[in-house]
């Protein structure tokens, strides 16, 4: 009840990436997480399983937060450990560094005008590899469809991760941040 869908992703069997400015007031306020997942295994139809994460760590400066699956709670989403990790595992991405300008990435994430609550992916060009924020240096990307005719809404793409294909597989090499840190909080730029 009263879901709000936030972007993050899995990077093993058990633990999950987001932006920190999405868990923040969650875990300010100590409330209950969950890990959103498309259930895999086979169904008549499309379903989703609830993966209970807690938080575990967080970097204000990147703006990322890791999350880490709580398994005394997995009997409430109807999971044992061993299916959890098993969906996880599927539906993790490695990370990976070394982007160059011009590269061709992948944004996956959940923008307010997705047409499903599934992931949404949008194409993005690398336009700077390095780009210093205070501290700590960001990829700079450009993502045409923020100005198509009918743009996307870029609100629910902070926790998002941003893909490098490497041959047939995809690695993480970053974690969307929409939102500035300090100025227009909680508000997708």
């Amino acid at each position: 009840d009263g879901e709000r869908l936030r972007s993050a992703f899995a990077i093993s069997k058990s633990h999950v990436l987001t932006a920190w400015h999405c868990v923040r007031k969650a875990v300010d306020h100590q409330e209950a997480m969950w890990f959103r997942l498309r259930d895999t295994r086979p169904q008549e139809r499309p379903s989703y399983l609830y993966i209970p994460v807690a938080f575990l760590q967080a970097a204000e400066d990147l703006d990322v937060a890791a999350l880490a699956v709580v398994p005394p709670r997995l009997r409430e989403a109807g999971l044992t450990e061993d299916e959890a990790a098993s969906v996880m595992a599927e539906a993790a991405f490695p990370l990976g560094i070394g982007v160059a300008g011009g590269q061709s990435v992948l944004i996956k994430g959940f923008p307010g005008n997705a047409p499903s609550a599934d992931s949404y992916p949008l194409p993005a060009t690398v336009v700077d590899p390095a780009l210093l924020l205070g501290p700590v240096a960001a990829i700079m990307l450009v993502v045409p469809g923020f100005a198509a005719v009918d743009p996307v809404d870029p609100r629910g793409l902070s926790g998002a991760p941003v893909l490098l294909a490497r041959g047939a597989a995809e690695t993480a090499v970053a974690v969307v941040r929409a939102v500035p840190r300090g100025r227009y909080p909680d508000t997708a730029l």
